[in-house]
């Protein structure tokens, strides 16, 4: 079962916050840096836009007007200003990251490695949501393309994971 490990063919347990894991696994990972977990959750969820976590984290932390975070999702780095009207002023973001609209202002998303604004900003018609894909499959945003790995005894197909005939959850 997702979200659980079992030593040695014992029985499952739970993993702790900030962690998850595979069908069939007998440990838990950390989440990565720019996502968390909570026992509410199965998975390794992606900091809303302009949030930073470190790896293990149960929540995430947001950047401050004026930074964003920078290319590990663990640090805010300061952004530069540019304004482009007597009244609106927009960040200049660094490589790989987007200016968006971040709640009630604009900020940088790094659309390059956003788990749920993949390649573009959140809530727009070219960001992809990768966790919306398959429920066990774990999955990363590289260079702004959705990226998918199954656990050991499933194939990746156009629905998913899906089980290879004759393969059982070890």
């Amino acid at each position: 079962m997702q979200n659980t490990y079992s030593e040695r063919g014992g029985l499952c347990t739970a993993c702790p916050d900030g962690s998850t894991s595979v069908p069939g696994s007998s440990s838990c990972d950390a989440c990565p840096a720019g996502t968390y977990s909570q026992s509410s959750t199965k998975t390794c969820t992606a900091c809303p836009g302009g949030s930073i976590s470190s790896s293990g984290s149960t929540e995430c932390q947001p950047c401050q007007i004026g930074s964003a975070p920078d290319a590990t999702q663990a640090t805010c780095t300061p952004t530069s200003t540019r304004q482009i009207s007597r009244r609106r002023r927009i960040e200049v973001c660094p490589v790989g990251h987007k200016t968006c609209p971040v709640g009630r202002i604009w900020g940088c998303v790094d659309v390059s490695r956003h788990l749920t604004s993949c390649g573009g900003c959140p809530g727009s018609d070219d960001g992809v949501d990768c966790t919306v894909f398959d429920s066990i499959a774990s999955a990363q945003c590289v260079n702004g393309k959705c990226q998918y790995k199954c656990p050991r005894g499933y194939l990746l197909g156009a629905g998913g994971c899906e089980r290879v005939k004759g393969q059982r959850d070890r």
